[in-house]
């Protein structure tokens, strides 16, 4: 009976996932304040981010904010520049100095779909999506940007722009089959109640981190924080995994770390298919299931132990 009601539930979600990556085309940006400012240049969406505070950061607001095919440009220019989507772009009468860390914030009630490149045109800056809703990436890739991050957190502003503290409230983050490809980012930071990755995600370092959120927002433990479907995997030079709920499980699958792979979850993790840390491998968990999985190194220690995280 127990597995039949696990069955159940993990149909469930694979059904809602799927139905997240096959929907319609979405909406893509809608700004929610009255600085951010989104318009079409050569029919690429390019978004005029709002003036970065003291510390470099852009927060931009949004109704819904969506990257569909074949993507979306952030404006971060002050001079003008040439943009690989949009071509040819005129600065953004916005900035008096390029961000360092834009942030799209979104206050609406649907979750963010990302199927195309997201491209910082002008000065390089990081990247943070943030929708308690949820995000779901089926065919992401990026450009012009050091650092990628995917949250399922709200954040509050404080005096002068500062950023708070950003709070996981619930949502997933869903990666489609058609995967990410952050080849081009030197690190991709996912952070989630809960992700499923039914596609494979490429880069440089690649971490998936899974929270707690705060007591009294009557939201329960999700079951399984990592889910890793059939086609789920990542391949990057340096993968790490960390589950930091307590009795929340794992279910992981196919990870290559050219150079390292370390997984520590406050769980049970179920692990299959290969693992691959060629220059270190850890993995600790409160409980392993690894009968299914191989482990492989260049010669240095494979450590794949139960610990007490």
């Amino acid at each position: 009976m127990k597995n039949s009601k696990i069955f159940v539930k993990t149909l469930l979600t694979s059904i809602v996932s799927l139905s997240f990556v096959t929907s319609a085309l979405a909406n893509s940006g809608i700004p929610n304040d009255n600085q951010t400012r989104v318009h079409m240049v050569n029919n690429i969406e390019v978004v005029d981010i709002v003036n970065p505070d003291d510390r470099g950061f852009s927060f931009n607001n949004f109704k819904e904010f969506n990257v569909n095919e074949p993507g979306m440009v952030l404006n971060n220019s002050v001079n003008g520049t040439v943009s690989q989507l949009a071509g040819q772009l005129n600065k953004n009468s916005n900035l008096s100095k390029p961000a360092r860390v834009i942030v799209s914030n979104v206050t609406g009630g649907n979750f963010t779909q990302l199927k195309g490149m997201l491209e910082v045109a002008g000065d390089r800056a990081a990247i943070l999506i943030a929708n308690p809703n949820g995000i779901v990436a089926n065919g992401a890739s990026f450009s012009n940007t050091n650092h990628v991050q995917l949250s399922t957190s709200t954040h509050a502003i404080v005096n002068k722009g500062d950023p708070a503290t950003f709070q996981l409230i619930g949502g997933k983050v869903v990666i489609g089959e058609k995967g990410i490809d952050s080849t081009n980012v030197d690190n991709l930071t996912i952070e989630s109640r809960a992700i499923d990755l039914n596609g494979m995600i490429t880069g440089k370092t690649v971490s998936l981190n899974t929270n707690s959120i705060l007591a009294g927002t009557g939201i329960g433990n999700p079951e399984i924080s990592i889910d890793t479907g059939a086609l789920g995997g990542i391949y990057a030079n340096k993968i790490i995994v960390k589950s930091n709920e307590k009795g929340t499980g794992v279910n992981l699958s196919n990870l290559t770390g050219t150079e390292s792979l370390l997984a520590e979850i406050r769980g049970t993790a179920n692990l299959s298919g290969q693992f691959r840390g060629d220059n270190s491998l850890f993995i600790f968990a409160n409980k392993l299931n690894k009968e299914n999985a191989t482990f492989k190194t260049n010669g240095f220690p494979i450590v794949v132990v139960e610990a007490d995280i």
